[in-house]
């Protein structure tokens, strides 16, 4: 077995819920209040349907049920509709440690969800097992590491978190967690095409596919079966020299050992859009209250590379689809001066198609500031210089730092609520939250989703 395989599984081996500060097990609720909120979210939307629609019954006590509908299926399959729910409206959380690299860290969440009702496992045997699988990504988004463009980086990081936190779950050894990377890695190699061009339904599927390729990796390696033993480092093929870009992995980076928790530095989200839009949104949001979109004649969208090249592209201009359009500068910022919001209900009505969203992002310009670049991410910002009828200038200058990112249990609680008030009644609702907030202390981990019924 490669170096690199053999760190990740003596990582996830000897990991323990005691190696974990309270300031992780905290975030780790956190996140769980907040997927399975945006699990709700996504319960009535297409892409969840059709997942759910995927899905055997079964009566075996093996099995985990789908949020919502608390169907029994396999670990497998509830993962699957679960993690398409919870990228439905891409109001996940996010991480970006540099302008290149980061992804949805909490697609990592399903399959060990899955898998401790599965195997009856207890919360703090869930807390560990997502805080490992948060910790995947990290060998891929911090320090040298860079996976080429070409390449589904996220899906890819995600059927590995997905596999390492199952296999934590299953109590697999050292070994067999090496072989379940390996069966992770290997055959999940998928094209960037998920967000190139006219975006699918596939941009939310991925997530599907991760967590049930995952907990399938985690079990083929529990049933005996090898994997290559030089997945990541092989000069012939291996995942270090096909799909990274300079093929190096900062193992030394994970959490332990006085290193923060990746989990701790997730941002949770406002707003159902893409992560580099998020900051044009908040400053529209405040612009919107010194001038009226329809004074406006001329807007000057200024941010760093990150949102200038990943969200205000050709195609983010003239969106054809929602899943193009919750990943546009202009289209947020249109949507929100003329509404004064963001919302899953902003995509049910189609504003992105709607004469003054489109004539507004007509007066629109979308500008790199390099200053912004430099500063990204200990600073983030985003500057907004709108003209109006009467000649006036407005600007709005918004900077946020990731101490400023953290999450507020009684922010999360209300974004959950927003999603579960549609789905839920209020007594379940509070009854989910009660489970999650205590989630350490429950010897049923499954328990969470007892109250999730639609």
């Amino acid at each position: 077995m490669d170096k690199s395989l053999q760190l990740i599984s003596q990582y996830a081996a000897s990991l323990s819920y005691d190696d974990l500060p309270a300031s992780t097990v905290q975030a780790v609720k956190q996140r769980v209040v907040d997927s399975i909120g945006c699990a709700l979210g996504g319960y009535l939307w297409e892409a969840g349907k059709a997942a759910r629609r995927l899905c055997p019954t079964t009566d075996s006590p093996f099995s985990a049920r789908i949020i919502g509908s608390l169907q029994r299926s396999t670990p497998e399959m509830a993962a699957f509709a679960n993690a398409t729910m919870l990228r439905d409206l891409d109001h996940s959380d996010v991480y970006h440690p540099t302008i290149g690299t980061g992804g949805h860290p909490s697609n990592t969440i399903p399959a060990p969800l899955a898998m401790a009702e599965a195997v009856h496992g207890g919360g703090k045997s869930l807390i560990t097992a997502i805080a490992l699988a948060y910790e995947m990504y990290v060998p891929f988004v911090e320090g040298k590491a860079g996976i080429n463009k070409i390449f589904e980086k996220d899906g890819l990081m995600a059927t590995l978190g997905s596999a390492m936190g199952v296999g934590k779950l299953l109590g697999l050894t050292e070994e067999q967690l090496g072989t379940a990377a390996a069966l992770a890695l290997v055959p999940n190699v998928g094209l960037g095409m998920r967000r190139v061009g006219k975006v699918s339904m596939y941009k939310e599927l991925y997530a599907g596919m991760a967590a049930r390729q995952g907990i399938f990796a985690a079990l083929m390696a529990q049933a005996g079966m090898t994997a290559p033993e030089e997945a990541i480092e092989s000069d012939e093929a291996g995942l270090k020299h096909v799909v990274m870009e300079d093929g190096i992995l900062e193992l030394g980076l994970l959490g332990g050992k006085k290193k923060q928790f990746m989990i701790e530095r997730t941002v949770i989200k406002d707003f159902p859009i893409g992560g580099g839009v998020h900051l044009s949104a908040k400053a529209a949001l405040e612009l919107g209250k010194k001038v009226r979109a329809d004074e406006i004649v001329s807007l000057i969208v200024k941010t760093e590379a990150y949102g200038a090249t990943t969200s205000a592209k050709p195609e983010h201009w003239a969106p054809k689809t929602r899943e193009t359009a919750d990943h546009s500068i202009p289209v947020a910022v249109a949507i929100a001066l003329i509404d004064g919001s963001i919302t899953a209900e902003s995509w049910k009505r189609e504003r992105f198609k709607s004469p003054d969203v489109i004539e507004l992002m007509g007066k629109m310009r979308i500008e790199e500031n390099p200053e912004f670049t430099k500063q990204y991410p200990s600073k983030k910002n985003v500057l907004i210089e709108a003209k109006t009828r009467s000649g006036e200038t407005q600007v709005v200058h918004k900077v946020v730092t990731p101490e400023e990112e953290k999450p507020t249990n009684e922010l999360i609680e209300a974004k959950f609520l927003r999603y579960a008030d549609s789905v839920l009644t209020s007594a379940q609702a509070r009854a989910s939250l009660d489970a999650m907030w205590h989630l350490e202390d429950l010897d049923r981990a499954g328990q969470i989703l007892d109250n999730l019924q639609v």
